[in-house]
């Protein structure tokens, strides 16, 4: 009985934390992501209205 406290117990963190760190990187690769975007087209833009 103890056992299998403790393996459901190890398994509901082991999925909890892995589960955090997924959300948390997916979201800085997605602002990473479109902050290069804005930058890169803002960059454009400004470029092409000097010439």
């Amino acid at each position: 009985m103890n056992q299998r406290v403790s393996e459901s117990a190890s398994q509901r963190v082991n999925e909890s934390a892995s589960q955090r760190v997924s959300e948390s990187a997916s979201q800085r690769v997605s602002e990473s992501a479109s902050q290069r975007v804005n930058e890169s087209a803002s960059q454009r833009v400004s470029e092409l209205t000097s010439q």
